[in-house]
């Protein structure tokens, strides 16, 4: 017997105590001051719910060099959008999230859903 969606969504929705921003970040070149400068596009905001996973911390070689990269699992409302490339935490219960744009790996998709799971990663 499947769940009453609306019910087990509101339970949900109690726990995406954080908000978050999806979006695009582009390098975009600023005549003013002869810079490139990141320029951030919002697609949507509200609230979400950032975790670290827990194999969370893994190195990779880019260029000959080591980075850690972290992977978070960010959930958001189903109705937000699918296309933005990023998410952004703009505020979070955890201060160390706070202001972190993380970039999104995995945006599965599937008919039970009540709020999405996105894969991110995180490079420090």
């Amino acid at each position: 017997m499947r769940p009453n969606a609306g019910v087990l969504g509101r339970q949900l929705h109690k726990y995406l105590t954080a908000t978050c921003e999806l979006g695009t970040l582009t390098r975009g070149f600023d005549p003013t001051t002869g810079q490139n400068v990141d320029v951030w596009t919002t697609a949507w905001s509200g609230p979400c719910l950032p975790r670290p996973e827990l194999r969370a911390l893994t190195q990779s070689i880019v260029g000959g060099q080591v980075i850690d990269l972290k992977r978070y699992t960010v959930l958001v409302p189903v109705d937000a959008p699918r296309g933005p490339k990023q998410v952004k935490i703009t505020a979070s219960d955890d201060p160390s999230l706070t202001g972190k744009t993380l970039a999104i790996e995995d945006n599965p998709f599937d008919d039970w859903q009540v709020v999405r799971t996105m894969i991110c990663t995180y490079v420090e």
